[in-house]
This record gives structure tokens, C-alpha cells and sequence, in this order.
């Protein structure tokens, strides 16, 4: 079963739940409100309840930053491999 990301408008909660596919809506486990699937930024490690550790929005801003910068840094340094490993036409000359 997919893990969701549900949000209670009622205690102003976000928290991750195993659910069947499909399930917009749930009942929240600490008012008994009504919470609805909201889309998840990140998927996380969730406890053996469903609900999510960590901040209640449930993503961390900095490891998100941090990822995408790690990501970025490795792209740049693919690219500028790939355009010094390219033979020039000087590389082909018979001197």
C-alpha cells in the first residue's frame, strides 16, 4: 500500500499514513477531524503507526536544499568532464 501525506485542517496537522490507493481522505488519528491527502514533498520514514516523525510539515527544507545542491554539483562536474574528454579537430592533425 502506497504512504500518503494527510493534512487536518481541524488541529492543523500533517502526517504520513500507509493507506489503500486512491484514499483522499482519512480520519485524523489525534482529533478525529477530518484529514485530506495533500501533495507529499518528500517521502520520509514513518513509525510503525503510520504517523510521521520530524517536523510537522513533513519535509526538511535544508536536506531538500542540501540535495538539490549535491545534485547540481554533481551535474556540473559530469558536464565539464564531458566537454574535456571531447577530441578537437586539432587532435586528428598528423603532426
Amino acid at each position: 500500500m502506497p504512504l500518503y501525506e494527510y493534512h487536518c485542517e481541524k488541529c492543523d496537522r500533517t502526517y504520513e499514513e500507509i493507506k489503500p490507493a486512491g484514499t483522499d481522505r482519512t480520519e485524523c488519528p489525534d482529533c478525529k477531524g477530518l484529514a485530506k491527502r495533500v501533495l507529499s514533498v518528500s517521502a520520509k520514514g514513518s513509525n510503525s503507526k503510520g504517523s510521521s516523525s520530524g517536523s510537522s510539515s513533513g519535509y526538511c527544507p535544508l536536506c531538500a536544499l542540501g540535495a538539490l545542491s549535491y545534485l547540481l554539483s554533481s551535474l556540473e562536474s559530469e558536464m565539464a568532464e564531458s566537454s574535456s574528454s571531447r577530441r578537437r579537430p586539432s587532435d586528428f592533425s598528423n603532426n
